[in-house]
Protein backbone atom coordinates (compact mmCIF):
# COMPACT_ATOMS: atom_id res chain seq x y z
CA UNK A 1 0.00 0.00 0.00
CA UNK A 2 3.16 1.99 0.58
CA UNK A 3 3.50 2.19 -3.20
CA UNK A 4 1.50 4.98 -4.20
CA UNK A 5 1.37 5.61 -7.96
CA UNK A 6 -0.55 8.44 -8.17
CA UNK A 7 -3.95 9.53 -8.40
CA UNK A 8 -4.47 8.29 -12.15
CA UNK A 9 -3.29 4.98 -11.35
CA UNK A 10 -5.65 4.42 -8.75
CA UNK A 11 -8.57 5.75 -10.82
CA UNK A 12 -7.98 3.75 -13.43
CA UNK A 13 -7.75 0.24 -10.84
CA UNK A 14 -10.79 1.20 -9.27
CA UNK A 15 -13.32 2.07 -11.92
CA UNK A 16 -11.30 1.76 -15.40
CA UNK A 17 -10.68 4.36 -17.98
CA UNK A 18 -13.80 6.44 -16.86
CA UNK A 19 -12.38 6.65 -13.17
CA UNK A 20 -9.89 8.39 -14.35
CA UNK A 21 -12.23 11.47 -15.43
CA UNK A 22 -14.30 10.53 -12.17
CA UNK A 23 -12.00 10.46 -9.61
CA UNK A 24 -10.31 13.71 -9.06
CA UNK A 25 -13.37 15.30 -8.81
CA UNK A 26 -14.16 12.89 -6.07
CA UNK A 27 -11.33 13.95 -4.35
CA UNK A 28 -12.25 17.60 -4.75
CA UNK A 29 -15.52 16.99 -3.50
CA UNK A 30 -13.96 15.38 -0.63
CA UNK A 31 -11.77 17.98 0.06
CA UNK A 32 -14.33 20.76 -0.31
CA UNK A 33 -16.80 18.54 2.34
CA UNK A 34 -13.76 18.90 4.48
CA UNK A 35 -13.31 22.24 4.00
CA UNK A 36 -16.60 23.30 5.16
CA UNK A 37 -16.86 20.95 8.14
CA UNK A 38 -13.57 22.80 9.41
CA UNK A 39 -14.31 26.30 8.44
CA UNK A 40 -15.28 27.87 11.71
CA UNK A 41 -12.75 25.44 13.75
CA UNK A 42 -10.60 26.79 15.94
CA UNK A 43 -6.94 26.59 14.17
CA UNK A 44 -4.79 24.97 16.96
CA UNK A 45 -7.66 21.76 16.48
CA UNK A 46 -7.14 21.54 13.04
CA UNK A 47 -2.96 21.09 12.64
CA UNK A 48 -3.80 17.39 14.21
CA UNK A 49 -6.16 16.39 10.93
CA UNK A 50 -4.80 18.11 8.30
CA UNK A 51 -1.32 16.52 8.96
CA UNK A 52 -3.09 13.02 9.13
CA UNK A 53 -4.88 13.63 5.85
CA UNK A 54 -2.05 14.52 3.58
CA UNK A 55 0.14 11.30 5.12
CA UNK A 56 -2.92 9.25 4.55
CA UNK A 57 -3.76 11.15 0.75
CA UNK A 58 0.20 10.67 0.03
CA UNK A 59 0.79 7.42 1.20
CA UNK A 60 -2.29 5.13 0.27
CA UNK A 61 -5.13 5.47 -2.50
CA UNK A 62 -8.06 7.09 -1.85
CA UNK A 63 -10.41 4.64 -1.13
CA UNK A 64 -8.16 2.39 1.01
CA UNK A 65 -7.91 6.19 3.33
CA UNK A 66 -11.51 6.67 2.94
CA UNK A 67 -12.42 3.59 4.45
CA UNK A 68 -9.92 1.85 5.88
CA UNK A 69 -7.47 4.82 7.57
CA UNK A 70 -10.25 6.69 8.75
CA UNK A 71 -10.69 9.80 6.69
CA UNK A 72 -14.57 9.24 6.90
CA UNK A 73 -14.49 9.22 10.54
CA UNK A 74 -12.10 12.26 10.26
CA UNK A 75 -14.99 14.02 8.85
CA UNK A 76 -17.53 12.99 10.75
CA UNK A 77 -15.11 14.21 14.33
CA UNK A 78 -14.73 17.71 12.15
CA UNK A 79 -18.29 17.98 11.90
CA UNK A 80 -19.04 17.58 15.80
CA UNK A 81 -16.03 19.43 17.06
CA UNK A 82 -16.81 22.97 18.96
CA UNK A 83 -17.79 25.77 16.12
CA UNK A 84 -15.97 29.46 16.62
CA UNK A 85 -19.13 31.91 16.22
CA UNK A 86 -16.66 35.06 16.13
CA UNK A 87 -14.24 33.54 13.78
CA UNK A 88 -14.65 35.55 10.41
CA UNK A 89 -14.74 33.57 7.28
CA UNK A 90 -12.79 35.44 4.30
CA UNK A 91 -14.60 32.83 1.29
CA UNK A 92 -16.48 33.76 -1.64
Amino acid sequence: MNANNGLFSDAYMNLGIVGVLVFPFILVILLKIMDAASRTVNVKLLIFPAVITVLILISGTLTSGLLTNGILILIVCLLTLPKNKTLKTYYA
